[in-house]
């Protein structure tokens, strides 16, 4: 897949004074869209396209903001490593976003050890079947 396949079908949503890129819209069905943010994962319920289009631009930025959850080695044993390769015997652990692009987001340890520094995960997106908001517990799915 090619960084921006995952895009294909969705809109775009653009902030009005800058013009940048603060998310997305997914048409479900004639009455029903998808609030996304830039790393592919849905913001709240679904809804009309202008209450998915008011949740972009009133969530989205921030979402990117706020900790994540995601399974990594402790200590990070090299400077880039594929998210989707951690093993699923690795603990949960809190992460933030250190850079989105196209196809993919770099992300940190929320409280990086001395020896990450400058230490990264690297996920393609989207990211919404390895990132989560809260820690997942056992027994949830994940």
């Amino acid at each position: 897949m090619s960084e921006s396949d995952w895009q294909t079908g969705l809109v775009s949503v653009t902030r009005p004074d800058d013009g940048e890129r603060i998310g997305f819209l997914r048409q479900l069905d004639d009455a029903r869209w998808e609030a996304l943010n830039l790393l592919g994962i849905r913001l709240g319920k679904t809804g009309s396209r202008d209450d998915a289009e008011r949740r972009v631009t009133s969530e989205a930025m921030a979402s990117l903001a706020q900790p994540w959850w995601c399974r990594l080695p402790r200590p990070l044993p090299e400077p880039l490593i594929d998210a989707r390769t951690v093993d699923e015997a690795e603990s949960w652990d809190r992460v933030v976003v250190a850079e989105v692009r196209p196809g993919h987001a770099l992300l940190r340890p929320m409280y990086a050890w001395p020896e990450e520094s400058g230490y990264y995960l690297r996920i393609d997106l989207p990211a919404a079947d390895i990132l989560h908001e809260r820690e997942p517990q056992p027994g949830d799915g994940t």
